[in-house]
């Protein structure tokens, strides 16, 4: 145990110091960061229903409705001692949310490993995750994907031990209560966090009746069974009647569901995972997944009843992702990335204990010797991702903190009324920024809904009017520029008179 602990810990300091490294002063311009700090901002003054008003009507008035009108309200609740702490607005604060998580889900993820693979095989794969350059790199993203990733390990390693290693279905009094509350905080971290109460109601009926031995009266087994679907609904019920939803909106999304969507879907995300290894080089990053594909899939067929739970949310979460219109890249299978690299490992395992006795030895060799090597370039990638930005004094180029954007965003908090409403591709972060109402308008014939357009110069007609045509595409306004620096003009709007 003790030896185990020392394992944990050295992995968990030396990635958090990482992550910690690879933190910038900035933030990339996708907003929906915004939203959420600007919820928790107003968790803690008491104002909840104020930010989702204002993107209420962002997204009612916009060109098309981008997001939903309000992000579940568990990251934002665990965001706002840290606004509080970081005293408001300071990005690379609020970032350091973060950090913590991830060393809790390297400890939850160990603790599942552990369970199934000796200290050297466990420690092998939880350092691949844990020194993996699109994880720590992520961790510069004030989002909650970090957060969920720690809730859903959790509760699959919650059902591991108070009903599937068991063997109960109906689990235990303290344990169901605790893995009740658990699926709750997964679920309003991010809404597909509902997938893991099928994925414990599932794991207990098949539990139930695949039972070996008599199996107990239904009757005595219901009600202990259903204690953590109570402690969840009931939760879950009192959230909704506190705090605004916005799950109506995310629903909407599925109004674009087609069948070229699914297909589509199914190809992105059938070659997604070679993202992950990305800072493999490419020929031995092609080789690499084509050879970890049949050993992930041999995995899965030899510990299907082992882990029958795992592949039930992985299952589950694959389903619903090839069914939601919208594809967000490898973030999307963060929830997913520790089964499948768990099942690949173990199918590789399988492979060299298959070999013959003279062999056997070598082969499991190979296999830790594969791992190890895939450690050692996502170590040294991480390393120097992190020299490189620190020696960068963490600058960023990009995004609302960059100087080019600040000073846009400065002529907008000074030169307009705070009443005002502005044209801009992203408009959660100039809401948060500004203080102003912001509309993303893609169509000149609905300029007239802002007093003022900021244009990105380089961007063209994506989210925003096409840079050369705002001034005369609309006949009936007077659009005149007020400000422009090397990346944005400002542009003021008025009716022709």
């Amino acid at each position: 145990m003790r030896k185990q602990t020392l394992v944990l810990w050295s992995i968990v300091i030396l990635s958090g110091a990482l992550a910690l490294a690879m933190l910038t002063k900035g933030h990339n311009w996708g907003d929906d960061f915004a939203a959420y700090i600007m919820q928790a901002a107003g968790i803690l003054h008491g104002t909840v229903r104020e930010p989702v008003a204002h993107t209420a009507f962002t997204m009612r008035e916009s060109s098309r409705a981008y997001g939903p009108i309000a992000a579940p309200w568990g990251f934002p609740t665990l965001l706002a001692p840290f606004y509080l702490a970081c005293g408001g607005l300071n990005i690379f604060c609020l970032k350091l949310i973060n950090v913590p998580f991830f060393a809790f889900f390297l400890i939850a993820w160990f603790a599942f490993l552990t369970r199934r693979l000796s200290l050297v095989d466990s420690a092998i794969a939880l350092s691949i995750l844990a020194f993996s350059p699109a994880l720590l790199s992520f961790q510069d993203n004030v989002l909650s994907d970090i957060p969920f990733l720690f809730f859903s390990t959790l509760s699959i390693l919650l059902i591991d031990k108070v009903i599937v290693a068991p063997a109960k279905p109906e689990g235990s009094l303290g344990g169901n209560v605790w893995l009740g509350v658990v699926l709750f905080v997964a679920f309003s971290v991010r809404p597909n966090g509902i997938l893991l109460v099928p994925t414990l109601f599932l794991t207990q009926a098949l539990l139930y009746f695949c039972q070996r031995s008599p199996r107990p009266r239904w009757r005595r087994v219901l009600p202990i069974a259903l204690i953590p679907h109570l402690v969840f609904g009931v939760l879950a019920l009192a959230l909704l009647m506190t705090l605004p939803s916005g799950e109506a909106s995310y629903l909407s999304h599925f109004k674009a569901l087609t069948p070229e969507v699914l297909f589509d879907n199914v190809s992105a995300y059938a070659v997604l995972l070679i993202d992950f290894f990305e800072s493999v080089p490419f020929p031995l990053r092609v080789i690499l997944c084509g050879a970890l594909l049949p050993c992930l899939i041999g995995g899965v067929v030899l510990h299907c009843k082992d882990d029958f739970h795992a592949l039930i949310y992985v299952g589950l979460t694959l389903l619903l992702y090839i069914a939601w219109p919208l594809q967000e890249g490898l973030r999307y299978l963060f929830p997913l990335l520790p089964f499948l690299i768990y099942f690949a490992y173990r199918g590789m395992q399988a492979g060299a204990l298959a070999l013959t006795e003279r062999y056997r030895h070598a082969g499991q060799l190979l296999t830790r010797a594969v791992w190890v090597a895939v450690l050692a370039i996502f170590a040294l990638t991480s390393f120097r991702l992190a020299r490189a930005n620190l020696r960068n004094q963490r600058a960023t180029d990009d995004g609302p903190f960059e100087p080019s954007s600040a000073e846009m965003l400065d002529v907008i908090k000074t030169r307009t009324a705070p009443d005002s409403v502005v044209l801009f591709l992203k408009p959660r972060a100039m809401r948060l920024m500004t203080g102003r109402d912001a509309l993303l308008i893609d169509r000149c014939d609905q300029l007239g809904r802002g007093h003022y357009a900021v244009i990105q110069k380089k961007r063209g007609a994506v989210d925003q009017v096409r840079p050369e045509d705002i001034t005369t595409c609309n006949k009936a306004l007077d659009v005149t520029p007020i400000f422009e620096n090397q990346q944005y003009v400002v542009y003021r709007i008025l009716p022709k008179r």
